[in-house]
């Protein structure tokens, strides 16, 4: 599931070379100046960030690695979601049943003739997910599923729907006696990276989350401590070198290689690292509202000609 980042407010130039890709993730040095594709994919890696899609869907961010990838041949404009697409080479991440209730309703299941409405996720103690919903069949019924989780071959999230209750009556046995399944139960007019397969639900990973898109490949996946936590990898020949920003120890975004626009601005050969002013806590970054923590914060012009912007985070700009 995944991400996308953001931010900036200087023109800079000179140019630097991306790292290149890597069979397996190691840890690297700032490379020498030479010149720099603006075509380019801009590298971006995050660490220790609360990611916000909307004001109610949010990801944790513990460690991720990844392109930004223009949509149009031209510079990906942060200030445009849809501009770009983030690939995702590695990250480990995690979402809350909150958020994760908040993206079925407001983004997955949020279209006319959805077969579900009023979702609700819970997290069971013996590591499955509980999902409860109002099905639309005829008369709106409520019913609910227990799912396993797991990764599929192919790298998507698998949500196999091992128990079914309508209107408080199990209903699992009856539907395999009939030869049915939650596919013929449930069906997806507008598929929101989501389909049912038998008695599965599988997503591609990021592709339910609001823009910018995010593809990456599932390669673990499980319930603890009341969240969903997933492990991402490359493809294989995909594998991106661990970036060392100027501030490795910080929570933050960075950004690096090639060009990038912000609003009128455009940072040529980036490098951008977005610092959380308070490091007690994860960095929480909203980037639809990048503009109010930018205001809040301040920031370092390097000698390299780099760019420093240290922000306080999203939910103590109200304090």
């Amino acid at each position: 599931m995944l991400i996308a980042g953001w931010i900036a407010v200087a023109s800079c130039s000179g140019s630097r070379q991306v790292p290149p890709a890597a069979e397996a993730p190691s840890s690297v040095q700032r490379p020498s100046p030479t010149e720099a594709s603006p075509r380019a994919p801009v590298q971006i890696q995050m660490k220790n960030v609360r990611l916000h899609f909307d004001d109610d869907v949010a990801v944790d961010v513990r460690m991720l690695r990844g392109e930004m990838i223009s949509r149009n041949g031209r510079p990906p404009v942060f200030d445009d979601s849809r501009s770009y697409s983030i690939r995702v080479a590695s990250a480990e991440l995690a979402i809350d049943m909150k958020s994760l209730s908040a993206l079925l309703n407001r983004h997955v299941f949020a279209y006319d003739g959805s077969p579900l409405s009023d979702i609700s996720i819970a997290a069971l103690p013996d590591g499955r997910l509980e999902q409860k919903a109002l099905l639309h069949k005829g008369v709106p019924m409520p019913v609910a599923m227990t799912m396993a989780v797991a990764a599929t071959p192919d790298g998507k999230l698998r949500l196999h729907v091992d128990a079914v209750k309508t209107a408080h009556v199990p209903t699992t046995g009856l539907m395999h006696l009939l030869g049915l399944h939650v596919g013929s139960l449930v069906h997806l007019q507008q598929s929101r990276g989501v389909t049912i397969d038998g008695d599965d639900i599988i997503m591609e990973a990021g592709a339910a989350l609001p823009p910018p898109s995010i593809r990456g490949r599932v390669i673990q996946v499980q319930v603890r401590d009341g969240r969903l936590l997933q492990t991402m990898g490359p493809e294989p020949g995909h594998a991106l070198a661990v970036l060392t920003p100027p501030q490795p120890q910080a929570n933050y975004v960075y950004f690096f290689g090639s060009d990038i626009q912000f609003g009128k601005l455009t940072m040529h050969d980036a490098d951008l690292q977005l610092v959380d002013a308070d490091p007690s806590d994860p960095f929480d970054f909203y980037p639809a509202r990048y503009r109010s923590q930018l205001m809040a914060g301040y920031s370092k012009n390097l000698a390299n000609g780099g760019l420093e912007t240290f922000m306080p985070d999203f939910n103590d700009l109200k304090k």
